[in-house]
């Protein structure tokens, strides 16, 4: 029988155990052959049966259980910042509710506003009803729709916790427990929210579309649109769009996105290119040899996905603890509210709200809200000195390490070319040789000249450097104009033939890179 696959982006995904109920709930869908949720990524990929359900029923369902949807291939605009979303307000609203609440009963300011079935609904009992209703909306949807697939997850048991203390009067209890556990949620949330974050401005470093040569013609076309062994055209300043080998050009590319090393590397006929990385002042043809799917960029980014669904240990313990904790907790409180006025007469009214006052009391609220609001608390605070902390299990391996590794570019350097040294030679001075080499390198967009141009505007402040005329980017090696009359270049030594290269070698052994200045001759 026919399948057809979907993959839908989601929001409102707070934890990994919302993604494993909403699995669960998806894959119990008649029609439904096989439903993964991608928590990192915020994704569903569905596998179903279009004759017996179609994308639509399947949406309206996903929907249902307090998600909202969209196709992952949509073009998405700018989510809106966690803190106004509609979690946010509500879980703000509750805790005013609930804080309003305690200061009407505190400063005696709690008149009663009306008698209901021979119960006193006070003022101070009307603010807290108000709280657990917008404290618990959310997850108590996800809650009952878990209900219905037979998954008593942890938002099952807070929503009956909450419904008990209600019942027994205990409406502070109710409230708290409402405010608090939608307060953990959203905290969550944000961690998870940073983290992908990261990933989609990974995801920005390819294009979404390239410049193709197709029969003789060139045309712009979406990447997964472009074949192997197609001839990609790069102009200066674009980024490369896919994996490939150079055809013809030559040009320095950028590949710190890539390989971290902020110092171009020169590409010629032959060399390898990575999607994602900058040309930079060449023109270049390079065939195709990886489709998007495949490209070094996006196994980083699943490599990156990967790394940040793996959870923390003791976030691992409590899911794994909820999962046979809520049941037995709910099997205990039936037990206790019917055992004794089956077994030995006693009143069910009373053991009913004993039973209500286990759930209540059973409810795991300190645990859950310690493991999220801990873990995030260390990343928000590394992240403010300027340590990205990709999740959970990173964070707490850092007790165990005895010792530390670093990338060195950008990690231990600030990534950013410097001149360390002007050597002069042939009786010029220093301050000669930096001039011409500022002047022509002014006009050129590499790194390396702007370092010599932002050396030579610190070395000498408020002096002009004077004007170059016939000025050639020699690509690949260097720069070449006339200067005062004379014909000067600025590059590679390969580009002055008779330059001593003892000097060259010494400063290239300190792990520096040597830049020649003078005439052709």
């Amino acid at each position: 029988m026919d399948e057809q696959t979907e993959e839908l982006q989601l929001e409102g995904m707070h934890c990994a155990g919302c993604a494993d109920e909403l699995e669960q709930a998806v894959t119990r869908l008649h029609g439904v052959t096989e439903a993964k949720v991608n928590f990192s990524a915020s994704t569903l990929r569905v596998r179903y049966r279009p004759s017996i359900v179609d994308r639509t029923r399947l949406v309206e369902h996903i929907e249902r259980i307090g998600y909202t949807t969209r196709h992952a291939h949509e073009e998405a605009s700018a989510p809106p910042s966690l803190w106004r979303r509609r979690e946010a307000l509500f879980t703000g609203i509750s805790g005013a509710l609930l804080a309003l609440g305690l200061a009407s009963a505190v400063f005696g300011l709690d008149p009663t506003l009306v008698i209901v079935w021979g119960r006193t609904l006070s003022l101070s009992t009307a603010l807290y009803l108000a709280a657990v209703l917008f404290g618990a909306y959310h997850f108590a949807r996800r809650g009952l729709q878990a209900l219905k697939t037979f998954s008593l997850g942890i938002n099952f048991l807070m929503t009956l916790a909450i419904v008990g203390a209600v019942v027994i009067g205990e409406y502070l209890e109710a409230a708290s427990l409402a405010f608090l556990f939608a307060l953990a949620e959203l905290l969550e949330e944000f961690s998870v929210e940073r983290a992908r974050r990261s990933l989609r401005e990974l995801m920005k470093l390819a294009p979404t579309e390239a410049r193709v040569r197709r029969n003789g013609q060139e045309l712009m076309l979406p990447i997964d649109q472009i074949e192997l062994g197609e001839t990609l055209i790069v102009k200066p300043g674009e980024r490369i769009a896919l994996d490939g080998v150079v055809l013809s050009g030559s040009s320095s590319v950028n590949q710190a996105p890539i390989t971290g090393e902020s110092v171009p590397v020169e590409k010629q006929l032959g060399d390898a290119v990575f999607a994602g990385t900058i040309n930079h002042e060449g023109y270049l043809e390079i065939k195709v040899t990886k489709r998007s799917q495949d490209t070094t960029l996006a196994k980083i980014i699943h490599l990156v996905e990967e790394a940040e669904a793996q959870r923390a240990p003791s976030e691992k313990f409590v899911d794994r603890f909820a999962k046979y904790y809520t049941p037995a907790v709910v099997l205990v409180a039936m037990l206790v509210a019917t055992v004794p006025s089956l077994v030995f007469g006693a009143p069910f009214a009373t053991w009913f709200s004993r039973a209500l006052a286990l759930l209540v009391i059973g409810c795991p609220c300190a645990l859950l809200i310690s493991t999220p609001v801990s873990i995030i608390s260390a990343i928000t605070s590394a992240a403010r000195h300027g340590v990205l902390i990709k999740g959970g299990i990173y964070l707490e391996e850092l007790g165990q390490i005895k010792a530390i590794v670093f990338d060195k570019t950008g990690t231990l350097t600030t990534g950013e070319l410097t001149v360390t040294d002007v050597i002069a030679f042939d009786g010029s001075s220093a301050e000669e040789v930096l001039r011409i080499a500022a002047a022509l390198e002014r006009k050129s967009q590499h790194p390396i000249a702007q370092a010599i141009t932002r050396y030579y505007e610190q070395s000498a402040p408020g002096r002009a450097l004077p004007e170059v005329q016939e000025f050639v980017s020699l690509t690949g090696q260097g720069v070449q104009a006339r200067l005062d009359g004379k014909l000067y270049r600025v590059g590679k030594l390969q580009l002055f033939p008779g330059a001593s290269q003892s000097e060259a070698v010494r400063l290239e052994s300190h792990a520096k890179t040597v830049i020649g200045v003078g005439t052709p001759e």
